[in-house]
C-alpha cells in the first residue's frame, strides 16, 4: 500500500512538472510588433535660370553663372538712368514644400555716394513641391545723378533661404 501511495505521488509530481509548464505556455502569449520605417522626402530648392531680360541700349550684362546655390553676374551701365534686369528661376525640384525664411541684400537705396540702386522682388512665400518663383533683380543707375562717381564699380550681394515648410 505504501508503494501505490508513493507511485501515486510521484505520478501527480511527474504530471505537475509537466503539466504546469505546458498550461503556463498556452496560457501564456508572446506577442511581437515589427514594423519599418522609410524615409522618402527628398529636399531640393535651387537656382535653375539666369537670364538678363531688360538691358538699356548702351549698357552690358555680363554673362551670368549660376550653380544650384548661388548666381553671379555683372552689369556695365552707361549714363544715369539706365538699368540691367535679371530673372533668377529659383525651383523646388524635391517633393518638399519650402516657406521663405529670409531674404536679405547687401546694397540698399542709392545715396549721393552710391548712385546705383538694386531692387530685388520677393520671392513667393510658400514654394510647392515642383513649382518655380521668379525673382526680378534690377540694377538702376540713379537718374538724378549730375556727377560721374568716382567709385563706379558697386558690388552687391543678397541671399534667399527657404526652409521646409511644416503642416
Amino acid at each position: 500500500m505504501r508503494y501505490k501511495r508513493i507511485c501515486f505521488i510521484m505520478l501527480l509530481f511527474i504530471l505537475y512538472i509537466v503539466l504546469i509548464p505546458s498550461c503556463y505556455a498556452y496560457l501564456n502569449s508572446n506577442l511581437k510588433i515589427e514594423g519599418m520605417s522609410n524615409i522618402t522626402g527628398n529636399w531640393n530648392v535651387k537656382i535653375t535660370d539666369v537670364v538678363a531680360t531688360q538691358v538699356c541700349d548702351k549698357c552690358t550684362s555680363g554673362e551670368p553663372s549660376f550653380t544650384d546655390m548661388e548666381v553671379s553676374f555683372s552689369a556695365s551701365l552707361f549714363k544715369p538712368g539706365d538699368s540691367v534686369t535679371y530673372e533668377v528661376t529659383i525651383k523646388n525640384t524635391g517633393n518638399i514644400d519650402a516657406i521663405l525664411s529670409d531674404a536679405t541684400s547687401t546694397l540698399e537705396e542709392s545715396d549721393e555716394d552710391n548712385p546705383v540702386k538694386v531692387t530685388i522682388s520677393r520671392p513667393v512665400e510658400i514654394l510647392e513641391a515642383g513649382s518655380s518663383t521668379i525673382v526680378f533683380v534690377t540694377i538702376h543707375y540713379d537718374e538724378n545723378v549730375t556727377e560721374i562717381p568716382l567709385n563706379n564699380v558697386h558690388n552687391f550681394s543678397f541671399n534667399i533661404n527657404y526652409v521646409q515648410k511644416n503642416d
